[in-house]
């Protein structure tokens, strides 16, 4: 995958590491994109896809396990916290991340699905969540990538979200400020999980993606 031509540098990208948004500003130069290819990435498996074929992909790996070996899929979970970088204290196996999901549920009742909701009601205060540990590796390359991935092993249910804004994807739909745009991929993070497990477990407790804990 090369990529051509040129990629939007706005004044809000030279301030990333300050921690603070100069809003949405115009951009005010470019910067040279010219034969930049994912071959030049860190640490990147350079593979271009599409949201279908990934998960697909992730589901022939995790749930079908037509992909690699049992024992090689073994190793890859052989989990040691990071303590280093980011995401410390996340378990790390072999190019895989283990991590815990948490999202707010509406209603009090898991309406029976134990095992990946959790309730806490006393006196008929309190409310419900979904909680779920996912498997996963994200990946994001020149203008586009995919910030939100993963296989929760309790549902047998792999999903992906293919984005071109971001704190990482250089280029493509950078017009807001550094905050701005790492905020969109995460705020779709519940909207996209909450139709994936309704649409895999009917009856399941309707999400609130408008709430946060």
């Amino acid at each position: 995958c090369i990529y051509f031509g040129q990629a939007w540098k706005g004044i809000h990208q030279s301030n990333a590491t300050s921690g603070q948004s100069d809003g949405p500003l115009h951009a005010r130069d470019f910067t040279d994109m010219y034969d930049a290819s994912c071959l030049n990435g860190w640490t990147m498996g350079n593979i271009a896809t599409t949201p279908s074929d990934l998960v697909r992909f992730y589901h022939a790996t995790f749930a079908a396990g037509t992909v690699i070996s049992a024992d090689s899929l073994a190793q890859m979970q052989n989990w040691e916290d990071l303590t280093d970088g980011f995401d410390t204290n996340v378990p790390y196996g072999l190019g895989l991340f283990r991590q815990k999901i948490k999202l707010p549920l509406k209603g009090k009742s898991c309406n029976g699905f134990d095992s990946v909701c959790k309730c806490l009601v006393i006196l008929g205060i309190g409310g419900c969540i979904f909680e779920a540990e996912t498997l996963s590796h994200a990946g994001l390359d020149y203008g586009s990538g995919f910030p939100i991935l993963g296989f929760l092993p309790a549902l047998n249910l792999s999903f992906a979200l293919g984005s071109n804004s971001g704190e990482m994807t250089i280029g493509m739909n950078f017009t807001l400020g550094t905050l701005e745009n790492s905020k969109m991929p995460n705020s779709l993070e519940c909207p996209l999980l909450a139709a994936a497990v309704q649409a895999q477990l009917p009856g399941f407790p309707e999400f609130s993606c408008s709430s946060s804990f």
